[in-house]
């Protein structure tokens, strides 16, 4: 078992030109929490995170789940936007197997990545997703053959 956890305390951006009351003068803003669209930083979620599971049936089969995890944030696009203030969380779950032969030189791997086919959470964008966080593709099947020549 494992995870992988982060939460982000803070993030100070400074000397951005602001109007606070009327005037433009420099702010300092804290970009967690928010798409940060209208400033430099990239879309920064307080929590994310990743919890899995491995596990061996025997030398020759072995298994994995990841449950992944991005927390809601602001979507503060414009002051003004018509649709959420707020993008949702997303949590997808990936699997994989692995089957050993052939002394173990020779590996098949079948992996299905975001197995129950999560769309990513709506933004107010022309993707209507956040491409800088989430993953437009849905369910994918993946299919590998593995050897390795014994020299």
């Amino acid at each position: 078992f494992g995870l992988d956890y982060s939460y982000m305390f803070d993030y100070d951006i400074s000397g951005i030109l602001g109007v606070v009351n009327g005037q433009v003068v420099p702010i300092t803003i804290d970009a967690v929490g928010n798409r940060n669209e209208q400033n430099i930083a990239v879309p920064l979620p307080k929590w994310k995170g990743n919890f899995y599971m491995d596990w061996i049936v025997n030398d020759n089969h072995s298994g994995k789940i990841v449950v992944r995890h991005i927390d809601a944030y602001n979507d503060d696009k414009t002051l003004d936007q018509q649709f959420n203030d707020e993008i949702d969380s997303w949590t997808t779950v990936d699997l994989y197997y692995t089957f050993l032969f052939n002394q173990g030189l020779t590996s098949l791997h079948g992996n299905i990545i975001n197995a129950s086919d999560e769309e990513p959470p709506f933004a107010d964008q022309d993707l209507n997703f956040d491409a800088r966080t989430h993953s437009p593709f849905g369910r994918q099947y993946q299919l590998v053959l593995r050897h390795n020549f014994d020299f």
